[in-house]
């Protein structure tokens, strides 16, 4: 990553982080990397495969960055006979009755508030190590019609009426727009610690041209056709989503929620302001690696094709938690599926409130 900024930040420590995510196989390093501030980031990097002889030294540097919404505890959906759809899960359980009631915590989950504080804080030493003439720009890209497109499948299989789904987008319209605000306000707060409050801070479009089409179908009790949602987002003239939808165009509707994550992702890279060169780095959660591969597929495939566009460079850059969680098999264990709650108590037996713990781990 120095050398892709030219300059001696971060600093290799010489130790590192190992362990197996989830149920990969496959042991993931995350180094340590030292920048201004004293504390260390543990970073695990990928792509910026061809780094240019003398460094990159980038004219615009572009964070794209943000978690997902909620969380295991934080929301639930009920049926007719006293089941819960797990609803966040990519694997759902089988939907057979009618679903009849939707929730969510007013508060934030445990996972949503160690996100944002992790990766404000990693954007913001990134940003502190950057060539001070290279414009930086931040993108939070939290989703928000992606999960409206959850609950699809049960509508158009009558198991899910239209007032609900509505209930359920009111849900998570409301719960984007304050973790939007969360992030925001704790960026601005960690530039401003390491002086870069040059930076351009702006929340992704994401799928929000198919809000209104969407929420139109369901309230008349149609189900949103994708020919017709993939329309929409053509007429909006997008310079990143003529890319995708020329080049590898969704075929589902969940391939439609992820498309909007690639567009982000190459907006970072391929779609320029201006003249010089794009660095864009995506500061995620680990489990996002995939994102930064298909669109580098996707890079792949516009430079075959033969675009009149010079793509820059991309990198991830997925920080570690300080918080492990740990699931009973004793395997670390996403926040995002096995939330343990705020509440915890240490071995003397006093209780630990976590996000105090969380605040203090990245103070």
């Amino acid at each position: 990553m120095a050398a892709l900024f030219g300059c001696g930040y971060p600093a290799d420590a010489r130790s590192a982080l190992c362990f197996h995510p989830g149920d990969e196989e496959n042991t993931v390093v995350f180094a340590e990397a030292r920048f201004a501030r004293s504390q260390p980031q543990f970073l695990h990097l990928q792509g910026a495969k061809a780094i240019p002889d003398g460094g990159m030294k980038p004219d615009h540097v572009n964070f794209k960055t943000g978690p997902c919404l909620f969380g295991a505890r934080a929301v639930r959906v009920f049926d007719e006979a006293g089941g819960q759809l797990d609803v966040l899960s990519p694997r759902k359980n089988s939907l057979s009755h009618r679903l009849t009631r939707v929730w969510a915590d007013p508060e934030l989950s445990l996972y949503e508030y160690e996100a944002v504080l992790r990766q404000t804080r990693a954007i913001a030493d990134v940003a502190s190590a950057t060539p001070p003439d290279a414009l930086l720009t931040v993108t939070i890209d939290i989703p928000r019609v992606q999960y409206y497109l959850y609950l699809l499948d049960a509508f158009r299989r009558q198991l899910a009426s239209p007032g609900l789904l509505l209930e359920w987008f009111d849900l998570v319209d409301l719960r984007h727009d304050r973790l939007v605000d969360f992030f925001r306000d704790r960026l601005h707060a960690e530039l401003k610690e390491v002086a870069r409050d040059d930076v351009t801070v702006r929340a992704s479009d994401g799928l929000d041209a198919l809000a209104s089409p969407i929420r139109a179908d369901v309230a008349r009790n149609a189900v949103p056709r994708l020919e017709a949602l993939l329309d929409d987002l053509a007429a909006t003239g997008d310079a990143a989503w003529t890319l995708l939808l020329d080049t590898q165009p969704p075929r589902d509707m969940a391939a439609l929620g992820t498309a909007s994550y690639l567009v982000e992702a190459l907006r970072t890279a391929v779609v320029h302001e201006g003249n010089g060169t794009d660095l864009g780095i995506h500061v995620e959660d680990y489990r996002e690696w995939k994102i930064l591969d298909r669109a580098e597929r996707v890079l792949d495939g516009i430079r075959s094709a033969g675009y009149q566009t010079s793509p820059g460079i991309m990198l991830g850059m997925y920080p570690l938690e300080r918080i492990i969680n740990s699931s009973p098999a004793r395997r670390p264990a996403e926040l995002y599926y096995l939330d343990p709650g705020r509440r915890a108590v240490d071995e003397r037996g006093r209780e630990v409130d976590l996000f105090d713990a969380v605040g203090a781990l990245y103070a």
